[in-house]
């Protein structure tokens, strides 16, 4: 990056930040007061429960209890319709893989392909060594901080590891 496209970028940020402080709506000393004055109602009012996203409540995607839709389809249905496509997808790559397996090739390509391959399995192969070296690291803090500092239960600190392998995938 040039000295330039570094100056340019600094004042644009800026810029950015400005116009945000001035669009920002401006409060009065007696808004200020009296929402200072509601906050213990608020805070008596909506316990905090640590632990983050452990702790967050699912919506009701049924639309038993609050209707609302997106387009005219329900939380549910809109989960499925998804869940749908994702398997139309893979059916098509399925498809497609399976038409080019079949396809004649050239021996030196044959070759070339199958090198390729191998360095690049050798490099994942180090790569998910790595990861699960800094998972374990990470799981580490994850359980420090969920199941002694927040207290939650063995089943339940499972399910945190578990999908915090899944987000590593």
């Amino acid at each position: 990056m040039t000295i330039a496209q570094s100056l340019s970028a600094r004042i644009i940020a800026c810029l950015t930040l400005t116009l945000g402080l001035l669009s920002a709506p401006l409060t009065t000393r007696a808004e200020t007061t009296s929402a200072a004055a509601d906050a213990p109602a608020a805070a008596k009012a909506v316990e905090h429960k640590p632990g983050g996203e452990a702790n967050l409540v699912m919506p009701d995607l049924t639309n038993t209890k609050v209707k609302t839709t997106f387009l005219g389809l329900s939380g549910s249905m809109l989960l499925w319709s998804g869940i749908g496509v994702s398997v139309l997808g893979l059916l098509f790559g399925l498809m497609i893989y399976a038409q080019l397996k079949a396809m004649p090739v050239h021996k030196s390509m044959l070759d070339i392909s199958e090198l390729i391959y191998a360095t690049c399995q050798a490099y994942l192969f180090q790569q998910g060594k790595f990861l699960m070296i800094l998972w374990a690291f990470i799981a580490v803090v994850i359980t420090a901080y969920f199941y002694f500092l927040v207290k939650v239960s063995v089943s339940d600190m499972a399910i945190i590891l578990a999908f915090s392998l899944i987000g590593i995938a």
